[in-house]
């Protein structure tokens, strides 16, 4: 077993422990600081976000954009708010662009800037990365901490816990880090997949699988409008996707989590947003008189698609769409309108982690400092990034959180050999 002795050890070299590397590699201190990936390669998952582009921030961000730990972020998004984080990455050398919804990017529009960026400055500055090494205990000692792998056997004086959460585990480490937590004692709230396709029992959803469609979808639990979302939706094999879905996983996750929960729940999916139901009715009514020959299998043609336009008539129990649409009755139209105006699916479960974009839950936000991200039980020993119970909604939020919990953790450390970078 080989011996590694360092003064930070980061475990998981996703984007909080990249980050906290880089930091560490900034303040010109000469620490000895070693990476230990449980991959072959660092930055896996990170290469995945935003379809390959990468949303690093959000310049509308708040803590009400966060569905965990919200209540401990205040200070936290104030010292490191967009602009900080955007100036940090112009630093080391990334140019980024906001979007007409404050969603910042790097201005190569893919995600590689943004990695060989953070890895070819805490490279370049001396930073130790060793791949292919499960951390799978922590001692802590009196000067530190001694870690174990199969083939390593590491002291640190300082330990960042960065090995990600549960969400996507063929590029993550399918929840390693809680293991890691709990053998220090250190409380784990309950995980859930969070921005992911959430799974319903509609029998449509198989010829619609692929298709996409504007709109505006809400999710009701009991009698109670739980959230509303307008943009994009996606359906997907026995799912319903996008990031309309993703924005309101969150709930349905939390409502399956809840094993005596009875309330019903459902997505209503309105085709026509912009439309009262009124209109609608009036507008197929008027389409039915002016194009009274068309055939109902091309009614919608123009307006809907026609996988959508099918669906709608089974689920109005329209069966025969060889008619003429001179044949629709009034309460045929009705039907039709009510369905394009709420269209129901039934959530069935919760998505799969390995769907996830995110996991919610992980070290409760009560164990830790968060003007550090130390622990609290034991010094020297930080939580940063996804494996904290802290996750947000679509947009650029989560990643903002890795990146600042990074710098603050290693900033930190820093402090404690005489040297900061704030």
């Amino acid at each position: 077993m080989d011996f590694i002795k360092c003064n930070v050890a980061i475990v998981g070299g996703g984007a909080s422990g990249l980050m906290a590397a880089v930091e560490l590699a900034r303040s010109g201190k000469g620490l000895k600081v070693a990476v230990l990936e449980h991959h072959a390669k660092v930055g896996r998952k990170l290469m995945a976000t935003g379809n390959g582009r990468c949303n690093l921030t959000n310049k509308s961000l708040t803590a009400n954009s966060y569905r965990g730990g919200a209540e401990y972020l205040e200070s936290v998004l104030q010292r490191y708010n967009s602009s900080c984080i955007t100036n940090y990455f112009s630093e080391i050398g990334l140019v980024t662009y906001a979007d007409e919804q404050g969603r910042v990017y790097p201005l190569s529009n893919n995600v590689s800037s943004v990695y060989d960026c953070i890895t070819d400055y805490a490279f370049s500055k001396g930073v130790d990365c060793y791949c292919n090494v499960t951390v799978k205990k922590i001692i802590p000692e009196k000067k530190g901490y001694t870690l174990l792998s199969d083939d390593y056997r590491v002291f640190a004086e300082n330990v960042i816990l960065a090995c990600g959460g549960k969400a996507s585990a063929k590029l993550s480490t399918d929840g390693l880090g809680y293991s890691l937590l709990k053998g220090l004692g250190i409380s784990v709230t309950n995980i859930m997949p969070s921005l992911v396709q959430v799974p319903c029992s509609n029998k449509c959803l198989a010829n619609l699988k692929g298709l996409r469609t504007k709109g505006e979808i809400s999710l009701v639990i009991g009698d109670k409008i739980i959230g509303k979302e307008a943009g994009e939706i996606q359906f997907a094999k026995g799912a319903l996707s996008g990031i309309c879905v993703f924005q309101l996983s969150w709930y349905v996750s939390k409502y399956f989590s809840n094993r005596k929960n009875k309330d019903n729940i459902a997505f209503y999916l309105d085709l026509m947003p912009n439309f009262t139901i009124q209109e609608c009715f009036a507008l197929l009514k008027s389409r039915a008189n002016s194009l009274h020959w068309y055939k109902l299998s091309n009614f919608f043609d123009g307006f809907l698609h026609k996988r959508v336009a099918s669906a709608l008539y089974s689920e109005c129990g329209i069966k025969d769409t060889q008619r003429t649409a001179s044949t629709l009755t009034k309460n045929e139209i009705t039907k039709l309108a009510h369905c394009i105006k709420g269209w129901r699916f039934n959530p069935v479960a919760a998505g799969e982690f390995e769907n996830a974009q995110v996991t919610s839950g992980g070290a409760s936000c009560k164990e830790i400092d968060f003007n550090s991200c130390q622990s609290k039980k034991y010094p020297h020993l930080y939580i940063v990034g996804e494996l904290v119970d802290v996750d947000g909604i679509c947009g650029g939020y989560n990643l903002h959180w890795a990146w600042s919990s990074g710098i603050m953790a290693a900033r930190n450390i820093l402090k404690g050999y005489g040297k900061t970078n704030d």
